[in-house]
């Protein structure tokens, strides 16, 4: 009897020992992955020249301060699109160290300066 006891409470201690292992594998492992999220500290609009920054950036979704996400990024680039004032967008990131840096390359639609009918 009593070591029937005794291999109950061994196999408990085991269960504790492995439910406290996978508790720390858990945490370590959510840490990583909290911890390799890169942080936006900036974001930048390059190839604009009729277009203003304001009226771009009001249709980003990503923002400063958060974690990069590929979703907002793609959905940002169709937003851009949507506006109708540019033939090719593109993002591009830079590590920086503070965070990366967030780069909307855009290339505009060329207008018509000078319409002349002769005839």
């Amino acid at each position: 009897m009593v070591i029937l006891l005794m291999i109950i409470n061994v196999c408990s201690a085991v269960r504790q020992i492995k439910v406290f292992i996978l508790f720390i594998t858990f945490i370590t492992g959510l840490t990583s992955v909290v911890l390799s999220e890169e942080i936006i500290s900036k974001i930048e609009i390059e190839g604009n020249k009729r277009v203003e920054v304001n009226l771009i950036k009001v249709n980003i979704s990503s923002k400063v301060g958060e974690p990069i996400s590929k979703e907002k990024i793609r959905n940002d680039i169709k937003n851009i699109y949507k506006l109708g004032f540019f033939e090719d967008v593109s993002a591009q990131v830079e590590e920086s160290d503070k965070g990366v840096v967030l780069i909307y390359k855009i290339k505009e639609k060329p207008v018509v300066v000078d319409l002349r009918i002769r005839g």
